[in-house]
């Protein structure tokens, strides 16, 4: 992935290969591995967060303790006004929105694949859904490119309900593609939520990611840095099981 600041440089020590990519803790135990430049390399759960963040930039600047730790989510009250973040991971007891539904997370990085990076936005992307209530199946590291990323989105999507979330890829660098990949995959798009997402911070405007349908499952984009892209999911988290039954013809609340 090579997403970049607003400032337009390239993170001083990146390799040629890996751009500028999703900012990521390795994976230790069994079930990790690592592949060749392009391949989708599994990964287990129980990551650890770790490593500089930056929007849509990978930092080799040592992070601002701020930066480090995701921003709990909002809670919602019936009115549709802001409440506070209750409970562990801003949740409260009986008030996870996920609960009962599931989840993939998707790194989009050159680096991480290159093994110049640690995946530490896909790491919080698994956390962030999990405090939610949601069970996250499957978790993924590729390669940037628009085939990449269409491939495993099909992959991932078919024969599943619930949400994929990509991390990466979304700016504008040359090899910032998921968009792309995205597009190609989905039915229908939401951009609704694409919106949504983007409004949590003003650099929100320099992600290109998308939201669309596949069958039963809902595809975000998200940015690629351990901030980053938890805000924008936490943008959209409330309403994504409300999406989710519907696509499955469950009953609801409406």
């Amino acid at each position: 992935m090579t997403d970049r600041g607003p400032s337009g440089e390239s993170p001083a020590s990146a390799s040629p290969q890996s751009g500028a990519g999703t900012e990521a803790t390795e994976v230790s135990g069994a079930g990790s591995e690592r592949s060749d430049h392009g391949r989708v390399v599994p990964l287990i759960r129980g990551l650890q967060t770790s490593g500089s963040t930056g929007w849509e930039r990978e930092s080799d600047n040592p992070a601002d303790p701020q930066d480090v730790a995701p921003p709990a989510p909002i809670a919602h009250d019936r009115d549709g006004g802001h409440g506070h973040a209750a409970g562990a991971g801003g949740w409260g007891q009986g008030d996870l929105p996920g609960e009962g539904l599931h989840a993939k997370v998707v790194t989009v990085s050159d680096g991480v694949i290159a093994g110049t990076r640690q995946d530490a936005s896909g790491a919080a992307l698994v956390g962030a859904l999990t405090d939610a209530g949601f069970t996250v199946d499957d978790q993924r590291v590729i390669a940037d490119g628009t085939d990449n990323v269409a491939a495993v989105l099909i992959e991932l999507s078919d024969g599943f309900s619930g949400v994929i979330v990509s991390t990466g890829g979304t700016g504008f660098a040359p090899r910032d593609q998921t968009p792309e990949g995205t597009k190609r995959v989905i039915e229908r798009e939401a951009p609704g939520l694409a919106e949504a997402m983007r409004l949590v911070s003003p650099l929100g405007r320099l992600s290109r990611g998308v939201v669309g349908i596949r069958g039963q499952a809902v595809i975000c984009n998200t940015p690629g840095s351990p901030k980053g892209c938890v805000e924008q999911l936490n943008a959209i988290i409330d309403v994504l099981p409300h999406a989710i039954r519907l696509l499955a013809d469950a009953p609801t609340a409406h």
